[in-house]
């Protein structure tokens, strides 16, 4: 994964995969689920700040990486 992900890349949050997701973010895996299961009821994520509705999210994890997430 690492590999494939430089310094400058960035995360589709609309479409990376739970393993993206967690390892890239940081994520707990329950954190990882919740942001798939609020994508797959409430469609694509337009910004960075749309994550902070996902319940159980660490806020602060997601305003970290805010510079690695694409839509």
């Amino acid at each position: 994964l690492t590999l494939n992900f430089g310094k400058d890349s960035k995360i589709y949050v609309n479409t990376a995969p739970f393993g993206e997701l967690k390892a890239i973010l940081g994520l707990t895996n329950d954190e990882t689920n919740a942001v798939l299961e609020y994508r797959k009821q409430n469609g694509n994520f337009q910004q960075w700040r749309d994550l902070l509705k996902v319940a159980g999210l660490d806020g602060k994890k997601i305003e970290a990486k805010k510079d690695l997430l694409a839509f």
